[in-house]
């Protein structure tokens, strides 16, 4: 989960410089860079990442994923926001 976070600190960096609301073209050059070392991270783990979501997986990983998703994601925008 560390490598997770790790990659979304990273993209959130292309993001949290917007300082206002974006357009719709906006939002779609962002899109295309914004979650890169996410995406990356999770196609190198993708067999680990399989295995721990199948149906013999981690039941709680899921989960985990979502939390630590949900937690930076929340934090960040709290800097953003200034809250």
């Amino acid at each position: 989960m560390e490598g997770l976070e790790e990659a979304l600190v990273i993209d959130w960096e292309e993001l949290k410089d917007v300082k206002h609301l974006p357009s719709a073209d906006e939002i779609k050059e962002l899109a295309e860079v914004a979650f890169n070392h996410t995406l990356a991270f999770c196609n190198e783990n993708k067999h680990a990442l399989s295995n721990l979501l199948s149906s013999n997986g981690d039941m709680q990983f899921y989960q985990m994923i979502i939390e630590v998703a949900n937690n930076h994601l929340m934090r960040e925008f709290h800097i953003c926001l200034g809250i």
